[in-house]
Order: C-alpha cells, then structure tokens, then sequence
C-alpha cells in the first residue's frame, strides 16, 4: 500500500497544500515548528481518524477557520485506487468519507489503511501503564476487529459499573447491582485479555531481532506479560475484590489494570537503560508492530518517523536504514531539522526518494 497524495485545508499551521510522493522515501526538512510533524499527522488522521498529538479535533483546525480537511489517495498492492478524506466542523462531529461513502463507524475503518509511527513522544511508554496498554491495544485493533469492538464494550460496562460503585458507596444503589456487570465485563475482557497474551508471543521474537539489529548488539530485550488473570478469571477477582471496589468507588481489577513491563538484559528498561538503547528499544519495538500487523492484513503499513535523530547516534540511524532499505517496508515518510545529516543516509537507499522542504506551513519539493 502507497499514499500517492495528500491535500490538506485549514489543518494546523497549513492553510492548504497539495503534496504528490513519488518513491520508497519521503523526506521533510525544516526547522522546528514550520509544520514537518503536521503533515505525518494528517496522515495518521486519514488511518487511524485521529491525531497522534492532540486528542482535540478541534484544536486541530486552523486559528479562526471553521473547518479543516484532510484528503488522501492511496493504491493498494493489486493497483486498486482507494481515497479518504476526514472533514472536523468546529463544534461537529467529525466526518471520515472513504471512496466517497461516508463511515457510520470509525472503528470499523481502523486497520483498512494501516500506519505506525515512531515518534519522540514514544518515551511514555516508559512512564504511563495506560500507553503501554494503548501500544498492544492499537496495534491488534488494526487487524482484528472483533478485538477493538470488545475493547469498546468493555469500557463502556466498565463506566457503568464504576457510576454504581459510587452510588453504593454513598448508599444510593445496593451491591447486588454489581452482579450483571460483573458478567459482561468478564464477557467481554477475557477475550482482550488472552488476544493480548497471544499477541506478544508473536510479537516478542520479531521485536528481539530488530532491537539487536538497531543497536548493534546482541543485548536480549523483552515485554513482560503483568496480569492477575493470568492465574484467575476475571469473575473470580471482581468478586474476590467487590468490597474493596466499592470502598475505593472504582473497579480495582480487570484489563484496564494489566501491564507490560520492558526489560533490557533482565533489568527495567526504564531504569537501567540509557538513552540510545530505550530509543533502540522503543524503533523495535514499532517495527514488530508495523510487521505484525502486515502479516495479519496481508498489507504492508505506512511507516511515519518523526525527528529521525532523536536521541540516536549515527551506528543506530545507519543500522535502523539497514532495516528499512528491504522489502519489508513499502513506504517510508521521515522528518529531520538537518538535511545534511540525511545526506549519507541517502547514497545508500536504492530506489526513488521524495524530499519536501517546510518552511512555515509550506511544503516545496525540491531534487535531490
């Protein structure tokens, strides 16, 4: 799958751009602040209908503009053309249009057209439980639906139920309540929890062979599995924990509260790693995903970098362009501040490049 083109209106600091890739590579250079981030984020809007920075699609729209508009064409590996556009009205409910139909359901559009970022922001992984979470959770959801639509009910029964602990606990409502949510959260979380299970023991032998390729070592890393219901059902320790549950006011158990904890050579990689190998570990990571999720869909994902020389030495940013220079990766969209550190990178790339200078919502491309 190829994006062959992108129009944007009225998003973020772009009053309107039209922009055509050509090519494997797709290069954007500029300063800081002129809009490269922007426009890996509009594509991350057409695949995933959301914006990987900012949660608020209308806080995404153009300063006093009344709209924004995200438009893209993509063609697919059996030459089929497909577009997508995604229009946020001030104040509206946001609009995802696909082949010119419009979409009822973005959750039935996630996985159609597959992305993965790397990404600065990435180093919350190390921090927040929730975006450890969010990591398995965005990755199974593009290629199992079933799974993203459990997640959803899950979390629904999950509000509901905290609601009614809160009112028992204020003596409102009586504990018996609890009894058919208690049902259907074990309904729908064992499922997501034994996909996530089986998702790391496919995901974790692709994700060691990337990091020891990047950092250029044979340093073994891996993604621990940390779940109560590994050993108990998720019925049995919503009962075993009512009471508690409702002295806190919330549901102190279920797969709202699993875990995934990294380690580099059996210490946290939290801790003990240094800056190159948890920025190593965290590429290994997206590169696992983005080929899980291309074998699971038969479609090989976009792959969007962002600051390609984040907190990586030249070795890691040679090794990782070892990576990307075969046919595991169809297309690639980088940014970077300094065109002159790319310019060894780009003698050893055997196939067409795109390069686009930013200079304050303006993208011009130049040749190489």
């Amino acid at each position: 799958m190829k994006l062959k083109t992108i129009e944007l209106h009225n998003f973020k600091n772009y009053q309107e751009a039209s922009l055509k890739f050509e090519g494997k590579f797709i290069f954007f250079t500029g300063k800081n602040g002129q809009g490269k981030t922007n426009i890996l984020d509009a594509i991350h809007y057409l695949s995933l209908t959301k914006s990987f920075l900012n949660p608020n699609d209308n806080a995404n729209i153009r300063h006093d503009e009344a709209f924004f508009r995200i438009a893209g064409h993509y063609e697919w590996d059996d030459h089929s053309l497909h577009s997508v556009a995604c229009l946020q009205e001030r104040n509206q409910r946001k609009k995802v249009i696909v082949n010119d139909k419009a979409c009822e359901r973005f959750a039935d559009h996630i996985g159609e057209f597959p992305v993965v970022i790397i990404s600065p922001a990435d180093f919350s992984l190390f921090e927040s439980s929730d975006d450890r979470r969010k990591f398995v959770d965005s990755t199974i959801s593009q290629f199992d639906k079933t799974y993203l639509d459990n997640l959803i009910q899950y979390n629904r029964v999950l509000a509901q139920r905290n609601r009614l602990l809160k009112n028992i606990s204020e003596r409102v409502d009586d504990a018996s309540l609890l009894t058919p949510y208690d049902y259907q959260l074990e309904q729908y979380g064992m499922p997501v929890h034994h996909a996530r299970n089986e998702f790391l023991k496919e995901f974790l032998p692709s994700f060691n062979d990337f990091y020891k390729i990047i950092a250029g070592t044979d340093e073994f890393v891996e993604t621990v599995f940390d779940s109560e219901m590994i050993s108990f059902s998720l019925g049995e320790l919503l009962l075993k924990n009512r009471k508690k549950d409702i002295a806190f006011g919330h549901t102190t158990c279920g797969i709202h509260r699993e875990d995934f904890v990294y380690h580099i050579k059996g210490f946290p990689a939290k801790k003990f790693g240094s800056q190159g190998q948890q920025k190593s570990f965290l590429i290994a990571m997206k590169l696992a995903k983005h080929k899980l999720i291309g074998q699971k869909k038969h479609k090989i994902p976009l792959l969007l970098i962002d600051d390609l020389h984040d907190k990586l030495d030249a070795s890691r940013v040679g090794n990782l362009f070892q990576l990307l220079n075969n046919g595991g990766f169809k297309q690639v969209f980088i940014t970077d501040t300094q065109k002159e550190r790319l310019d060894p990178l780009l003698s050893d790339i055997k196939t067409d490049i795109g390069f686009f200078q930013i200079h304050e919502g303006t993208a011009t491309s130049i040749e190489i």
